[in-house]
């Protein structure tokens, strides 16, 4: 029997409860969906979340992307890579019918690189991205999100991002009309040591989702 895209991530669930907003979470690059477990815990939100593994295998972890030698992006693979992820995300729903409303995407870096490619191959799948030290998947804007929410929490000394790269993607994503938070954080590429991370994306979430 083929394998549904349903099956082509693996992935961890934990299905605390079916109200609300489900929030996916997308490892950093070397890393294991472990990470999206220990994010929601250190989020006390009673939510459902789903916790989804790269498929590429990187140092002794995993990632949502491959770089080029020299570091840059492979615009073609990412996009590739996100309609394979957006049709699990699409099965994903069908599978759990009592999902009350859709997703909303958590990405660290090579994950948010990946949650926001979702922004720009299939936007309607999810209600709204976190995207912590980001950059931007494509050349081009995307398509009009109107009005979907974007969170982007950038690190003011961040040595793996250009210093420009969150500005980038927040124009880009402005100019597709969504509705972006830009919050610069006093920390590196790393986890903000004061925890500032995660209260940034429990308020924002609070705040746009009602999710507590």
């Amino acid at each position: 029997m083929p394998m549904s895209s349903a099956d082509s991530f693996y992935h961890n669930t934990n299905m605390r409860s079916a109200n609300g907003h489900p929030l996916i979470f997308l490892h950093g690059s070397g890393r294991s969906e472990t990470d999206g477990a220990d994010f929601l815990a250190r989020l006390s939100l009673r939510v459902a979340g789903i916790f989804i593994r790269g498929h590429h295998s990187q140092r002794r972890g995993y990632s949502f992307i491959r770089r080029n030698e020299d570091f840059s992006l492979d615009y073609d693979e990412i996009a590739r890579d996100a309609g394979d992820l957006a049709d699990f995300i699409r099965d994903l729903k069908h599978r759990n019918p009592d999902w009350a409303k859709p997703p909303v995407l958590i990405g660290y870096s090579s994950g948010a690189i990946m949650a926001a490619a979702i922004l720009w191959q299939r936007p309607s799948l999810i209600a709204g991205a976190a995207l912590l030290r980001p950059q931007s998947p494509s050349m081009v804007r995307p398509e009009p999100l109107n009005g979907l929410p974007v969170l982007i929490l950038s690190g003011l000394w961040d040595e793996r991002r250009d210093a420009d790269a969150s500005a980038h993607l927040e124009v880009q994503l402005e100019q597709a009309r969504a509705k972006v938070t830009h919050i610069t954080l006093r920390t590196g590429h790393g986890e903000a040591e004061d925890g500032s991370d995660y209260t940034a994306t429990k308020n924002w979430l609070k705040e746009t989702f009602s999710i507590s």
